[in-house]
């Protein structure tokens, strides 16, 4: 009898969480949008700049005139910019059909100075990219995925160990030694029981982690070579799925877009508050990430205490959803026992 009332629990919790898993987030529709920032460091220190290396012919058609314009800069060779200013990361859904989605994606580099000697001002690149809601995957033109999206996930389904998130096939072209992100960690522990600001609000654990492996990352130009590393680390809240910050952003699918072949990620301004929390004494209980960090959106949270960190509804829901899954497990075992 006990048994049959446990097999009847795990059949209605799962009915009940199915529907949850197929679907998009409540939030997912045309207009919604999320914005997220790297503010560069308060005062009038203008030495420290993000620096980003673009390749022209990857980039979108205005951005790429306003570069050539500068005559150091080649169309077959990657160009260096450094942003000063703040720079702005803006994801906003066009349109939906179907199970495909269009994704805008802009970049906003304010202050920037190509080779840290021509500056240019405000640098714009933005691009429409084609999403796949039933496998959550950026496809091309071509019909090839390049990859899933950073902004978001659905936090009732996460991505499994070794799937994939960046597509480096266009950097193989260029003759980059490089090689694929694929999810390497997804983490529940993340900075557990403490308050995660933004500048859009402060948020409470438990967060969702996920990170890549770590590739390498070398160009050889006939110039010099550009060396480092490709990473990928994010931080989603448990409910929505929404990014709040990044902890490495060198790269991702929507990046490499924009013909960002490999960036910086420092918040100054995040840095400068995340010490002030260790100066204070309060890094135990509070934390700044110095990454890409919230800082604007359309998209409604659901309201919670941040100073007691009460549980969300999702939040008992995902407690539901490991139990009826360890009921199943434990029936599962005692049936072939016997």
């Amino acid at each position: 009898m006990r048994k049959l009332f446990a097999l009847i629990f795990v059949v209605l919790v799962s009915l009940w969480y199915l529907p949850f898993v197929n679907s998009s987030p409540y939030w997912f529709h045309e207009g919604a949008y999320v914005k997220y920032a790297l503010l560069s460091p308060g005062g009038k220190d203008n030495e420290k700049a993000n620096i980003f290396e673009v390749y022209p012919p990857l980039i979108p058609s205005s951005a790429r005139k306003k570069l050539l314009a500068i005559e150091e800069v080649s169309e077959d060779e990657p160009a260096s910019i450094f942003v000063r200013g703040d720079v702005f990361l803006t994801f906003r859904v066009v349109s939906i059909k179907n199970d495909s989605a269009k994704i805008n994606i802009t970049l906003e580099l304010n202050d920037a100075w190509v080779y840290n000697r021509h500056r240019i001002g405000v640098l714009k690149l933005s691009r429409v990219l084609l999403l796949n809601r039933s496998d959550m995957r950026y496809y091309d033109e071509n019909g090839a995925a390049f990859g899933r999206p950073i902004f978001f996930m659905n936090p009732l389904s996460p991505p499994r160990r070794d799937e994939l998130w960046m597509n480096v096939s266009p950097l193989v072209k260029l003759g980059i030694s490089t090689k694929d992100l694929v999810v390497k960690n997804v983490s529940y522990s993340w900075m557990a029981d403490k308050t995660l600001h933004t500048y859009y609000r402060d948020f409470v654990s438990p967060y969702i982690y996920i990170e890549s492996n770590r590739a390498p990352f070398f160009w050889k130009l006939p110039d010099g070579y550009i060396s480092g590393s490709l990473h990928i680390g994010a931080v989603y809240d448990f409910d929505t799925g929404i990014m709040l910050t990044s902890v490495f952003t060198k790269s991702s699918p929507e990046l490499l877009s924009l013909g960002i072949v490999l960036g910086s990620d420092y918040d100054y301004q995040a840095g400068e508050k995340l010490s002030k929390l260790f100066d204070e004494e309060k890094s135990d209980r509070e934390w700044w990430q110095p990454g890409f960090n919230l800082y604007d959106t359309n998209i409604k949270f659901p309201e919670y205490n941040v100073s007691d960190s009460e549980s969300t509804p999702s939040k008992y829901f995902f407690l539901a959803a490991l139990l009826a899954l360890l009921i199943s497990a434990l029936i599962g075992w005692r049936c072939r026992g016997e």
